[in-house]
This record gives structure tokens, C-alpha cells and sequence, in this order.
């Protein structure tokens, strides 16, 4: 008897894969995943420096509307303005600034909501480190000094790296300091005619290159001279 053998050949599918093919597929396949990876992950972090940039844009935007109004509403009292800085405990990067104004803010219910108010931006250093933060101190100018001493003042500003004030006078001269008490002649009852502060912002992402904002405060006030009488 002769047994006939057809012999056919199987195809790829029932075959299965080499080994060298595998390997070659594993490799495709980690290039794709580690391209499309690597672009999430540059999305997610780019809309994350945007989100922080908003909020820290935000954050320099409010601190300076509320300076801003603060010190446009300069007004004297008794006959004298009173407007001066001073070295602040937070150190050499931080200047304390205190001014009357007429830009009071009652938060108490029984308080008086107007009137005259000695306004006070002091720094201090927050609960992180190399961070400061900016308190608002608002109390009326007829209160007695212990008053003022003991007001805590609200937070206005946060994650500060560093805030500065230069002042012009109406001859165009620049000062880093003002006291129209006990100042020169230029400041002594007289306002500083522009106020330029800059405002330095922590960048969390690179802390060597904090965010930079500067404004400035026209102050027609400048002009007037208040002589006091006797």
C-alpha cells in the first residue's frame, strides 16, 4: 500500500510570531509609549506653570489695586500729612511704609466705617522658609497708640520674595526713603510726587528667578505744601 503526504505549508497566523519579531514589536511599542508619554507629561506640566503664573498674577494684581487706593486717598491731618518708612524686621529686601489716609476699612461691626486712618505695610516672615508675607495695618488716626501697637493688621500679600519702594520728588529726584517729619527739607510736609514699588513674587519652580512686578502711584497731593500753623 502507498500512503500519499500532501505536504502544505502553515500560514503566519498559525505559525505565531518569532521571537526576533517580538522583540522588534516590545521595541516599537516602547518608542510609542514613551513618545506619547513624554508629550502628556510636557502638556501637564506646562499647564501647571500657566496655572501658577495666573495665580501669581492675580496675587501681584490685588496686592497693588489695594496699595493703589490706599494711597491715592493720602489725605493730612492736622494740618501736616504724615507719611513715612522705616526699616522692617523681615530685612534688608522690605522697607515698612506708613501713611494717613482716608481709605479705611471697618471689619469690626461697632466700628466707625469712615474716617481719617493711619495705614501701615509691614512685612514679615511667613511660616516657610525664604517666604515673607505682607500685613495691612489699618487703624483710626484717633486712636490712642496702644491701639495701634496692639492691631495684628490682615495678610495682603503672600510668598514674597522681596518689597521695595523708590520715591520721586517734584524735581525728579529719586529717594529709597521719605519722612515728612523728620526727613529733608524736599520731604518734611510734603509728599513724594511718584511712588514706584516693586514687588518680587517667590517662582516656586525656580527659586533664583523670582516673578518681578512694579507699579506706580502718582500722588497730586505732591504739589501742596502744608504749612503748619503755631
Amino acid at each position: 500500500m502507498r500512503i500519499l503526504l500532501n505536504s502544505t505549508s502553515l500560514s503566519r497566523a498559525e505559525r505565531g510570531f518569532t521571537l526576533l519579531e517580538i522583540l522588534i514589536a516590545s521595541f516599537i511599542l516602547a518608542i510609542v509609549i514613551s513618545t506619547v508619554y513624554g508629550a502628556y507629561r510636557g502638556s501637564l506640566t506646562l499647564m501647571e506653570g500657566m496655572d501658577e503664573e495666573r495665580r501669581v498674577n492675580e496675587l501681584a494684581e490685588q496686592t497693588f489695586m489695594r496699595m493703589i487706593r490706599d494711597l491715592s486717598a493720602i489725605a493730612p491731618i492736622e494740618g501736616r500729612f504724615k507719611f513715612s518708612t522705616g526699616p522692617s524686621k523681615a530685612g534688608p529686601d522690605f522697607s515698612d511704609l506708613t501713611f494717613v489716609s482716608q481709605a479705611h476699612l471697618a471689619f469690626q461691626e461697632k466700628e466707625i466705617p469712615a474716617g481719617l486712618a493711619e495705614i501701615s505695610y509691614e512685612a514679615e516672615e511667613s511660616e516657610e522658609e525664604g517666604s515673607f508675607r505682607l500685613l495691612r495695618k489699618d487703624v483710626l488716626a484717633q486712636e490712642g497708640e496702644e491701639t495701634k501697637e496692639s492691631l495684628s493688621g490682615f495678610i495682603l500679600c503672600e510668598d514674597i520674595h522681596s518689597l521695595t519702594y523708590k520715591f520721586i520728588d517734584v524735581n525728579g529726584n529719586e529717594h529709597i526713603t521719605w519722612d515728612t517729619e523728620k526727613g529733608s527739607e524736599m520731604e518734611r510736609n510734603r509728599l513724594p510726587l511718584l511712588i514706584i514699588i516693586e514687588l518680587r513674587l517667590i517662582n516656586r519652580r525656580d527659586r533664583e528667578h523670582p516673578y518681578v512686578f512694579i507699579t506706580k502711584v502718582y500722588l497730586p497731593a505732591a504739589k501742596r505744601i502744608i504749612f503748619p500753623g503755631p
